[in-house]
């Protein structure tokens, strides 16, 4: 049996029923599916977080706020802290965060720490912050060993992992008899106080 951890970037109202129907048909095919949406709050309706919501085996994280290049490298602690707290009160609440562009701060990471979410950074960008956990799709040290990750984006920004790109090139064919996780299962503490 083959263990994924699947998530997507940029859910946001523009691609919302586009990216519905094809995650859909990707479950149809695969019951077990599960997928983290990293979802822009700023960008999100309340409608299209209803939509989503409905379906148990989507779960939507915050990305950021409102999604522009670097925003989170400016963030003190308590903005931090209000923007994830209120993107969570409005069913963004998936326990993991990423930043755009995996540009972030120590407060946020910080931030994270003490209300309890995972960080999902990557290997280029990243910062040893104590007592964190991590999700790094693209560093297998710093993830669960066992898991294969899938990374995309809703959006067709991202041409090298656009969801419409991979689910025609097999990218998003799965194995039989396949076990999906969550990021959040996958993340490691990968700092201490003597790291």
């Amino acid at each position: 049996m083959r263990t994924y951890c699947v998530d997507m970037d940029d859910l946001c109202d523009t691609i919302a029923d586009r990216a519905l129907f094809q995650l859909c048909t990707i479950k149809k095919k695969y019951p077990e599916f599960v997928c983290t949406l990293f979802t822009i709050p700023n960008r999100t309706s309340d409608e299209t977080i209803a939509k989503f919501k409905k379906h148990p085996w989507l779960a939507l994280a915050p990305h950021g706020w409102h999604h522009t290049r670097g925003e989170c490298l400016t963030w003190p602690a308590h903005e931090a802290d209000a923007k994830i707290t209120l993107a969570r009160a409005r069913g963004i609440d998936a326990p993991v965060f990423r930043a755009p562009g995996w540009l972030i701060n120590r407060a946020t990471y910080e931030t994270c720490r003490d209300l309890g979410i995972v960080i999902a950074d990557h290997s280029e960008n990243f910062l040893a912050v104590p007592g964190t956990k991590v999700y790094r799709y693209n560093d297998p040290a710093w993830r669960s060993n066992d898991v294969t990750p899938v990374h995309g984006h809703l959006t067709d920004c991202a041409t090298d992992n656009y969801i419409g790109g991979m689910l025609e090139d097999g990218r998003l064919t799965f194995a039989d008899k396949s076990e999906f996780i969550w990021p959040w299962d996958a993340s490691k503490e990968v700092w201490t106080e003597t790291a």
